[in-house]
């Protein structure tokens, strides 16, 4: 949740305000290429919308004015969709000056730019970070598995004493099952396997939040060449349960 303070909820909630935009425009590290407060169309502002029944929840649609023709969009250009990222404040006048909320990190796709005698602008669309799950930017480029059981160095399957495969368990830094206080073993957390795949997808581990859950797998799960991380996740996700609040989870971009 962002924290908001009475003068920004009393210009938003006025009858008589002017929303300001702020954009950041980011690299695929996160860091801050430029600052965009005074080029946004104030006659197109454009929009924000959040559809919590969709996989990526959030889109916005933002006109520039782009008669400097610093927002063409080309390859090497500030507007580009190789993996550029946008943060996006809304902003409005305070006693205090403008005051900027952050209304999340988008990945820009779709730009489109209008040339005319009366009309020089670039129109830039983003979608959060889900985007980045789908498509050809999530897509498995080798056959993966997510091991429900525990393997040897030869990768062969690790049976007990009755002949059973053993399920994977947490393990502490010398490579020892870890047990809970009852003396149960702690199988290895479907969590464990979403951050793995977030990860090796290029998300920062610390920007990264997962809820704990002692759901676990008790089958293999594997990907074909193609799959999307995305469906990956929402597999996973799909089989976490939390016996104590009776809950179940979902993945989405904050």
């Amino acid at each position: 949740m962002q924290n908001a303070s009475n003068d920004f909820i009393n210009a938003m909630t006025s009858n008589v305000s002017e929303m300001k935009i702020k954009l950041e425009l980011l690299d695929k590290d996160n860091n801050i290429i430029d600052t965009i407060t005074d080029s946004v169309d104030s006659d197109n502002i454009g929009d924000i919308s959040v559809d919590t029944e969709s996989d990526i929840r959030r889109k916005f649609t933002i006109t520039l004015n782009n008669h400097s023709g610093k927002f063409t969009w080309h390859e090497n250009g500030l507007i580009w969709i190789n993996k550029k990222k946008v943060k996006l404040y809304v902003g409005f006048e305070t006693p205090n000056g403008i005051e900027y909320i952050p209304q999340g990190v988008f990945i820009l796709t779709e730009p489109e730019s209008t040339n005319s005698t009366s009309e020089l602008n670039t129109v830039i669309t983003g979608q959060d970070q889900w985007y980045w799950l789908t498509g050809n930017f999530g897509k498995y480029t080798r056959e993966t598995t997510y091991d429900a059981y525990e393997k040897d160095s030869n990768g062969d399957y690790i049976v007990d004493s009755n002949g059973f495969s053993k399920l994977k368990t947490e393990k502490d830094s010398s490579g020892n099952t870890l047990y809970d206080s009852s003396g149960n073993p702690i199988y290895y957390r479907i969590t464990n396997y979403i951050r793995s795949i977030l990860t090796n997808g290029g998300f920062a581990s610390d920007k990264i939040l997962i809820d704990s859950c002692d759901s676990y797998l008790t089958a293999d799960m594997t990907y074909k060449i193609g799959d999307s991380r995305g469906t990956a996740i929402k597999d996973m996700v799909a089989k976490c349960y939390s016996d104590s609040d009776n809950y179940f989870y979902e993945a989405y971009f904050d």
